[in-house]
């Protein structure tokens, strides 16, 4: 059974967002599931998720995919560039 658990690191919550917003972990992968709601999503948000991809504890053999779900527009580039291992959008998922 995945596990599920937030990832908001208070103290560092107040200086700078933490763009993590929540980790599932399956027996050999952590997906960082990254939610981004803006007009214009672009491809800095890779740059932000790979920091706090690194900054992240995990047990060594885990592998961390990183996930976006997004409500807005994507950038472009971002959909193609192949870092993130899904990209979602949020009106998909809930039904919209």
């Amino acid at each position: 059974m995945p596990r599920l658990g937030t990832s908001v690191n208070r103290k560092q919550h107040r200086k700078h967002r933490m763009l993590r917003d929540f980790v599932v972990q399956t027996p050999g992968t952590a997906h960082a599931v990254e939610i981004k709601r803006r007009k214009l999503i672009g491809r800095e948000v890779e740059t932000e998720v790979e920091e706090n991809i690194r900054r992240l504890k995990v047990r060594r053999g885990i592998s961390v995919r990183p996930v976006l779900v997004y409500d807005g527009e994507l950038y472009p580039q971002l959909s193609g560039s192949g870092y993130f291992a899904a990209i979602l959008d949020a009106a998909t998922l809930i039904g919209k």
